[in-house]
């Protein structure tokens, strides 16, 4: 004798079993965290310190110079965003963004002639370097961030937070990074 609705269980357990469910997502990163607005008065102030910028504020900071119109710069923001996301729990180096188009002849004491423009300040002081031009994406940010500020020997790189390797300036980058 059928009992009504067991068929019903038995077609729905072998529907089951041909279309088994989806195997779960990987984790997604928290896009919320983006890099830091940095204020251009802030920036004025901290470029006239005695030692520059990065002895300043006693770590390495990486710095977008950009233009909100600029295609190349909205283009490329994603990648600096997972930069910023990658560095977020090293205390030793802030990511950051700086509007340059609001400042045109303090972006060039800065170095900067054209948008984007990416520019590591070591925390041991000195000169900015600047990113030349080229592949824009995370990795070659990171890689150009650890040729600029960790590059004494012995010095920790950098490592975006769930990767195995620093994609440190052992790899095939060369110097031509840096401007």
């Amino acid at each position: 004798e059928i009992v009504p609705g067991t068929v019903l269980k038995v077609i729905d357990e072998k529907r089951n079993l041909s279309n088994p469910a989806p195997p779960p997502s990987p984790p997604r990163p928290d896009m919320s965290i983006v890099a830091k607005d940095v204020e251009m008065q802030q920036m004025k102030m901290l470029h006239n310190a005695p030692g520059g910028v990065g002895a300043s504020i006693g770590t390495d900071l990486v710095l977008l110079v950009y233009a909100p119109w600029c295609e190349f710069c909205i283009e490329m923001l994603p990648d600096f965003n997972a930069l910023a996301r990658g560095l977020v729990d090293d205390p030793s180096v802030v990511v950051a963004k700086l509007r340059g188009d609001v400042d045109r002849l303090f972006c060039l004491e800065l170095g900067v002639t054209s948008f984007p423009a990416v520019l590591a300040f070591p925390r041991t002081g000195g000169q900015p370097f600047v990113y030349g031009s080229g592949n824009r994406s995370t990795p070659y940010l990171l890689k150009f961030a650890n040729l600029a500020c960790r590059a004494a020997p012995g010095a920790q790189q950098m490592r975006l937070a769930g990767t195995a390797s620093s994609l440190s300036t052992a790899s095939s980058l060369s110097t031509s990074l840096l401007a």
